[in-house]
């Protein structure tokens, strides 16, 4: 009787996890990369110049220090909200 009871479904305790998960990038249903074939950070990237970057990109850069999303492995929550300040 306790079989036919349980429930398999993923719960989503925590709205914030939640918001994240749905603004991941997925490939076959999995949390995927955007960069198509780069698996590790490459610090000679440096920041992109282009002025034809598409609206869902947004160039980033740390309230602290000024450097660019794309030059450090991680961005983290500052004050002024996710994102905003570099590891």
């Amino acid at each position: 009787e306790k079989r036919k009871e349980r429930c398999f479904d993923k719960k989503i305790r925590y709205t914030v996890r939640k918001e994240v998960a749905q603004r991941m990038h997925r490939k076959n249903g999995q949390f995927a990369s955007l960069k198509e074939g780069s698996s590790s950070w490459d610090s000679a990237q440096g920041c992109p110049q282009d002025s034809n970057l598409s609206a869902e990109i947004v160039l980033r850069r740390c309230q602290h220090c000024g450097v660019c999303e794309n030059a450090t492995p991680a961005m983290r929550r500052g004050p002024a909200g996710p994102r905003t300040l570099c590891n």
